[in-house]
């Protein structure tokens, strides 16, 4: 755990403090006009039903959320409301592919771990963050108004989340793996805990702010995801994507034989990295624009590099396999050099679609083939290995 005290802005007594590098409070996840959550709307949802069965994390240096339920209790004794905010991450791309479970892990641990180095810092004592057994998925902190204050507005909770957002994720750019950082987004809702009235108990209030700070957490992360489609979009109508090629080396021979194609997103620093790419285009409805115009770069690219017996990897989904195949053999066929051929382009089918698709995908499957491309499937895992762990168990 790391208890270094924030060096870029600070959040005091649930009020934000503006520093460096913080940014103006938005209001797309909490704010005004959201209407407040009420406990038995959210205990009638699934994801207050969800919440209320939550047990203690182990693994997690936070508290477990019930831990902290008599200091709460006591705090709305002297205030009607807490605030609450619900740290939510998510991991894009590939992450799951390149990264074990405890790298991904450690995004989580540094994240609590700048909850924990500010009480008593940037935060009074009572303000306590506490697990709620969603390791690689987010935490809450429970955050109590000024002494000389009056009851915490929602406005001023969701300021304090921009905030701490802001120091979550300059300690983790600065702890974390660069490539893992690229693929991880951290957005923090804000919600309100008012005092139980007449047979409300204190958890129906719990559960009521929590459920409202994650949607809050949750419509940040959307509103992102959006943000970055325009981005894309941009960076497409521009030209912004360059291609990249990893040769590939037969071990007997030590000869070349092929060249795995991917490209380089704009300088944007979520959009650099090509898996990022294709799951932002995919969510933002242009994964069909992204995918034709990575091939046809990587095919002018690759045009004046191959000999003829190179094969070109090129990277589909298998629900676009045979859309991509024609818009392909239609660019080889006016090319003016034919030093490329349909013989030379290997596709290579992300398993996962081909699973969801199967096994509608085979005609498609067959016509690629006899159109004289050849297919092969990414069996690369789709979640973290626990190899690390398993390796420290010295098994045989």
């Amino acid at each position: 755990m790391n208890d270094r005290p924030p060096s870029s802005s600070e959040v005091r007594d649930g009020e934000p403090t503006a520093g460096a590098g913080s940014r103006p409070a938005r209001t797309n996840g909490a704010g005004a006009g959201r209407q407040a959550e009420t406990p038995s709307s959210a205990w009638s949802s699934p994801l207050g039903r969800w919440l209320r069965g939550l047990i203690d994390d182990p693994s997690s240096l936070l508290p477990s959320l019930s831990s902290v339920m008599d200091a709460a209790r006591r705090e709305l004794e002297r205030s009607s409301t807490l605030g609450v905010l619900f740290v939510r991450f998510e991991t894009w791309g590939h992450s799951s592919r390149l990264y074990g479970w405890r790298e991904i892990q450690s995004v989580y641990e540094v994240a609590s771990s700048v909850a924990v180095s500010l009480v008593g810092q940037g935060i009074r004592q009572l303000d306590l963050p506490a697990d709620l057994g969603l390791v690689g998925e987010g935490f809450a902190v429970l955050l109590s108004a000024p002494r000389d204050s009056g009851d915490l507005e929602l406005e001023v909770v969701d300021a304090v989340a921009d905030r701490f957002a802001d120091l979550v994720r300059e300690r983790l750019s600065a702890e974390v793996d660069d490539g893992l950082m690229d693929r991880t987004t951290i957005e923090v809702g804000a919600g309100l805990v008012r005092r139980p009235a007449f047979e409300e108990t204190l958890e129906d209030s719990v559960v009521a702010g929590l459920v409202a700070a994650e949607r809050g957490a949750r419509s940040k992360h959307e509103a992102h995801l959006a943000d970055l489609g325009e981005h894309l979009r941009s960076a497409l109508d521009d030209g912004a994507l360059t291609t990249t090629f990893q040769p590939i080396v037969a071990i007997e021979s030590a000869e070349i034989v092929a060249f795995d194609a991917g490209f380089e997103g704009p300088s944007h620093a979520l959009l650099r990295r090509d898996d990022v790419v294709l799951y932002v285009a995919e969510r933002t409805g242009q994964k069909l624009r992204v995918l034709d115009h990575y091939h046809h770069l990587a095919l002018r690219a690759a045009e004046d590099e191959l000999t003829g017996a190179e094969q070109l990897v090129l990277r589909v989904s298998a629900e676009e396999l045979l859309e991509s195949a024609v818009r392909l053999m239609s660019l080889l066929y006016h090319r003016e050099t034919a030093r490329m051929t349909s013989a030379n382009v290997l596709f290579l089918v992300d398993s996962e679609g081909l699973a969801d698709h199967f096994p509608a995908v085979l005609p498609a499957w067959r016509s690629v083939g006899e159109m004289g491309f050849r297919s092969c499937v990414d069996l690369s895992p789709n979640m973290p290995l626990p190899l690390d762990y398993l390796r420290e168990l010295r098994p045989d």
